[in-house]
């Protein structure tokens, strides 16, 4: 607010008018302009966060691809079904890999339905969410303006912590992959020899 009011001075200099007569130069009316963190801020982050998301989802979608093609390429390798870090009962470990893919699948739809939420924007609601200062209008011409500019479907405000724990819910699963990896390892009868291992 403070170069508002600064920028509104050197106008009214300029005009040959006196600091503080606001009647003709206006720090919010003429120089803010219905402008404001509080919208302009979520905004920004929104937009940039689904656009990390399409950088997420298409290394999700090289890794569920990759385990795709082990899972085909693995299919007739025999190995030990684990379970609580125990040997139990044989199985292939293409279909270890289809498993694989299939959590990731998953979580790539948790993961879109959930950012989705980034698309939802305030720009526009000004300072405190309803709008206040701005012409009639604005809002939408805001969330028009930057739909067009952007080709994604944009509307109104709802929070964002679904996005949050989405991503923190699928974070875990290329940890646990790589711990069943090392892990499957440490069976006593995971392959009958090294010429054996796949990988």
């Amino acid at each position: 607010m403070n170069a508002n009011e600064v920028i509104a001075n050197r106008a009214l200099e300029i005009m040959g008018k006196k600091h503080g007569e606001y009647q003709f130069i206006h720090p919010n009316d003429h120089i803010n302009m219905a402008q404001s963190t509080n919208d302009a801020y979520p905004t920004a982050m929104h937009l940039g966060l689904y656009m990390i998301h399409q950088d997420l989802m298409a290394a999700l979608k090289a890794l569920a691809k990759a385990f795709r093609a082990k899972q085909r390429s693995f299919a007739s390798i025999i190995k030990m079904g684990r379970t609580q870090l125990q040997d139990a009962v044989p199985m292939t470990l293409g279909q270890t890999f289809g498993a694989f893919a299939t959590a990731v699948e998953t979580e790539m739809k948790r993961l879109d339905a959930a950012a989705q939420e980034f698309l939802v924007i305030n720009m526009g609601a000004t300072a405190i969410g309803t709008g206040i200062t701005a012409e009639p209008g604005y809002a939408e011409a805001c969330t028009k303006h930057i739909k067009r500019i952007s080709g994604w479907k944009l509307s109104s405000p709802v929070a964002v912590y679904i996005s949050s724990s989405s991503t923190r819910a699928t974070s875990p699963r290329p940890s646990s992959t790589r711990s069943w990896i090392r892990k499957t390892w440490s069976s006593p009868r995971r392959w009958n020899s090294d010429r054996h291992k796949p990988f």
